[in-house]
């Protein structure tokens, strides 16, 4: 180490060689700055949900609409999430007023699906026959078993037609008569039909055929059963 007198003299004299004065390291870069994670495009995101839900809207069925009304509202939210600084703000508003239509499109199918299956009566088992208490004679009664046809055991000669087997359990001497009351979609009463079969035996199966020519009737109830 030089004293403070040798170098007091080492300046005086132009320079001590290579004597420098020490300066202190710069410490290093405690760690790096993180990256921003990269913006996510919400515009890109809720169209291409937007896709997918008409994709599922051309294959719906009628069980199939609260799901595609789902797919829409997944796509709306994607799209409002687009900031109102933002340059695709506007696409993205355009955007939701299309999907928020087509979600309420596919709403309203769901709601008459769902109305639809309610009104439904619940489906018999083939050869599922109810009991009618009918009328037999002037004061008497007996039991007749029945059930409404379906499908390709109906066959209508006009209009719109109901038909109905039959299964005299004690039989009917002359004939069985049966009217049924016809009913609008709203249940309300609005005429009436019937047929009639001759003899019946006891045991034996018989089919009626009822015909309507009013479209507006939407089902049928059994308002009189009678064997003679």
């Amino acid at each position: 180490m030089l004293r403070p007198f040798a170098l007091a003299a080492c300046l005086l004299i132009a320079g001590c060689g290579n004597l420098t004065t020490p300066t202190a390291e710069q410490p290093a870069e405690a760690a790096a700055v993180a990256e921003a994670p990269p913006e996510t495009d919400y515009l890109a995101q809720g169209k291409q949900q937007g896709y997918e839900a008409a994709v599922a809207a051309q294959g719906a069925g009628e069980a199939g609409w609260a799901g595609v009304a789902t797919k829409w509202g997944y796509a709306i939210a994607s799209l409002g999430l687009v900031p109102a600084d933002h340059p695709d703000y506007a696409t993205a508003q355009a955007k939701i007023a299309e999907y928020t239509t087509n979600q309420g499109v596919a709403y309203q199918r769901d709601a008459a699906y769902q109305a639809k299956a309610a009104a439904a009566p619940p489906q018999e088992p083939a050869k599922n026959y109810r009991t009618y208490t009918a009328q037999s004679g002037l004061t008497g009664t007996t039991e007749i078993e029945w059930r409404w046809l379906k499908g390709a055991e109906l066959e209508c000669d006009y209009g719109t037609c109901f038909g109905m087997e039959v299964v005299a359990v004690e039989g009917c001497d002359n004939a069985l008569y049966v009217e049924l009351a016809l009913e609008d979609e709203s249940d309300v009463n609005i005429g009436m039909t019937n047929d009639t079969t001759g003899k019946v035996s006891a045991g034996q199966k018989a089919r009626l055929i009822f015909n309507t020519f009013d479209e507006s009737v939407d089902s049928a109830s059994i308002s009189e059963m009678s064997c003679y």
